[in-house]
């Protein structure tokens, strides 16, 4: 529990097929704040002075939809144990004029010493959305980040030790661009003649 508010634990376990299934999840949409947790706990160890700014709403940070599973064969089957962990993070940060929101999702397996699973979310920065993503722990590394119909990928390539980078342009023309951006700082923003040809330089092909 945080504060006054209750989370709903469900455990459950299984055994066929010569394994153990263990596992458990809280309840749908509940939220733990880490920020609660944090100026709790920290007091024991003489650490209470919480800035203002932090304890005054400014700072949010909740996970949600926690799930974990943990996989355990017996030994005669020789299979590796494993370990899913997944669940919703949101955070938000007010700090003087920058505002910050994060909204992601997590889902993590552990298997045989090796860490894979992705993180896939939106970000709110400057009145701009971002959509961000990060796939690790398999041949292929990929990281994306996107706004709009831009979308900029790196991916690394463990086989062939090698690093690409590519940005795509989804029916976006150079107008769209200046357009959307200013649109976020001055809402209703559109170009004017004769700027507005831009409009009609297409990024498609690029």
């Amino acid at each position: 529990a945080t504060g006054n508010n209750g989370v709903d634990i469900t455990l459950f376990a299984g055994y066929a097929d010569k394994t153990w299934t263990f596992g458990g999840n809280t309840g749908t949409g509940q939220k733990i704040s880490l920020v609660d947790i944090a100026c709790t706990f920290l007091k024991p160890f003489g650490i209470g002075d919480i800035p203002d700014w932090v304890k005054n709403g400014n700072v949010d940070l909740d996970i949600s939809d926690v799930s974990f599973v943990a996989t355990i064969p017996d030994q005669s089957t020789s299979k590796p144990n494993s370990y899913e962990v997944g669940g919703t993070v949101e955070w938000l940060l007010n700090f003087s004029s920058f505002n910050l929101s994060l909204d992601a999702v997590v889902d993590v397996t552990f298997s045989n010493t090796t860490t894979t699973g992705k993180i896939t979310g939106t970000t709110e920065l400057l009145g701009l959305t971002f959509e961000i993503g990060y796939q690790f722990g398999d041949e292929k590394t990929n990281i994306y980040l996107q706004w709009e119909g831009i979308k900029a990928t790196y991916a690394h390539d463990e086989q062939k030790k090698q690093d690409i980078f590519t940005v795509t342009f989804n029916k976006m023309s150079l107008g769209d661009i200046i357009t959307k951006f200013m649109d976020a700082i001055i809402p209703g923003f559109e170009l004017s003649a004769p700027w507005n040809l831009l409009n009609s330089i297409n990024l498609d092909s690029l």
